[in-house]
């Protein structure tokens, strides 16, 4: 789950995110992050797409295409992984009430 997390953090990102920032957001070593490049890059490869680079006294960078970001996306959504970050959940919840024209349930959504 952390490795989904992870290549989702980096096609977020058009700059390279250092090892020391990844490590503070995930709460981890940079060890774990290591190993989780390491994972994610296997996923990538599966998916015929490119690897994480590693740009030395920088960080790391998924570069991808528009279509490549989309494909990853899909993937991540058909593999089952696909989840919604919490401040990606509030966004979905404030837009939801901004425009709708119905009564919103929140334990309906």
């Amino acid at each position: 789950m952390r490795t989904i997390k992870l290549i989702k953090k980096l096609l977020s990102s058009s700059y390279p995110i250092n090892i020391n920032v990844l490590s503070n957001y995930f709460n981890v070593s940079p060890r774990t992050i290591q190993n989780l490049i390491l994972e994610a890059n296997e996923y990538l490869m599966d998916l015929n797409l490119k690897e994480i680079k590693n740009i030395r006294g920088k960080g790391f960078l998924l570069e991808s295409s528009l279509e490549e970001k989309e494909q990853i996306v899909m993937s991540i959504f058909q593999d089952g992984f696909f989840y919604l970050e919490k401040e990606e959940r509030e966004l979905d919840l404030l837009l939801l009430i901004a425009f709708s024209d119905n009564p919103i349930f929140l334990n309906k959504k």
